[in-house]
This record gives structure tokens, C-alpha cells and sequence, in this order.
């Protein structure tokens, strides 16, 4: 999210956060767990820090 104040119902996990990024780990086609990372900064996250963190969790 490039700027999750702009996402109704965002909860963030700190008053400083503007943007983050959610990756979820699927195994057996559940949601086993959620790689989620905030950043102070706007629009700090592209396609690929999110092919590169897919690309991370999948060693999990």
C-alpha cells in the first residue's frame, strides 16, 4: 500500500507507519502466516521488493 492512510479500516502497528507491504505465506492452500512490513516512508514498496520477498518466503 503506498499510503495506507488512504485504506479505510487500516489498523497500523505504529502511528508512524505510510506505507506498507503484505506478503502471505500459503502452504496446502491455507494462510499459514503473514510477512507484513512498514515503512515511514510513502510509497516505499514496489513489484520488486515483492517478488523478492515472495521469492524469500517460499524457502519457508
Amino acid at each position: 500500500m503506498p499510503d495506507v492512510h488512504k485504506f479505510p479500516g487500516h489498523i497500523a502497528c505504529s502511528a508512524l507507519s505510510n506505507s506498507e507491504i503484505v506478503i502471505p505465506f500459503i502452504k496446502n492452500d491455507k494462510v499459514e502466516w503473514i510477512l507484513d512490513i512498514d515503512s515511514i516512508n510513502f510509497d516505499e514498496f514496489d513489484s520488486v521488493d515483492k517478488e523478492q520477498l515472495e521469492r524469500i518466503i517460499q524457502k519457508f
